[in-house]
């Protein structure tokens, strides 16, 4: 059985996610609420292993650690309506699982979840495109660039798509891969660049000029 708590303000948002989600398994369990102080209190009773909520500035990542102090094996994903590259650093140096705009594919959630299972963090395509142009911006980057050699020809094509904001399946499909392929290949550059979500690789391929 997979427990999900979903806590969002915006019953359309919960409504539709919940649909969407018993939708996936028969063993799929949503439970709705609107504020995140409901959810920590429903996380001792539930047997939670998902916490899929919406953040802001305004009420702040701290929250994760709060709810990751109640259940430490909790995966907590996080849903925003904005892009706020400071928050999204933040959400994830408090322990978030995932970082999601609302706008993103229904799709991009599940491979969020199936990351987060896997132990990896996960970030949507929408921020990973606005991430690569506000690197590209930077003036003050001297970093050497590193030995392109380490990467196949198929990493670094698949990097330039992740860069793209490209998905799993979209890639699968344009190369005509099979997904699982697809997500051993992103895995291998995670491994090789020491990053921990498509965030610092995006950031790590535009400092060393792998990418442009």
């Amino acid at each position: 059985m997979v427990n999900i708590i979903l806590a969002d303000q915006q019953q359309l948002v919960r409504s539709g996610l919940k649909t969407l989600l018993l939708g996936t398994s028969d063993d799929t369990h949503v439970i709705e609420t609107s504020t995140f102080e409901e959810a920590l209190d429903l996380l001792p009773q539930t047997n939670a292993q998902f916490l899929i909520t919406d953040m802001s500035a305004e009420n702040g990542p701290e929250i994760i650690q709060r709810a990751l102090g109640i259940v430490p094996s909790l995966k907590v994903l996080v849903l925003s309506d904005q892009f706020d590259l400071g928050l999204v650093h933040r959400t994830f140096a408090h322990g978030a699982s995932a970082f999601l705009l609302k706008e993103c594919l229904y799709e991009e959630l599940l491979v969020a979840m199936k990351c987060a299972s896997a132990g990896r963090q996960y970030l949507c395509s929408g921020i990973s495109s606005r991430l690569l142009e506000s690197s590209r911006d930077c003036t003050d980057i001297k970093a050497p660039p590193i030995d392109r050699k380490i990467f196949t020809e198929r990493e670094l094509e698949i990097l330039a798509l992740i860069a793209e904001g490209r998905t799993n399946l979209e890639m699968s499909e344009q190369l005509f891969l099979s997904k699982r392929t697809v997500e051993g290949h992103r895995q291998s550059l995670l491994d090789k660049t020491k990053s921990r979500n498509t965030a610092q690789l995006i950031t790590f391929a535009v400092r060393n000029h792998i990418i442009y």
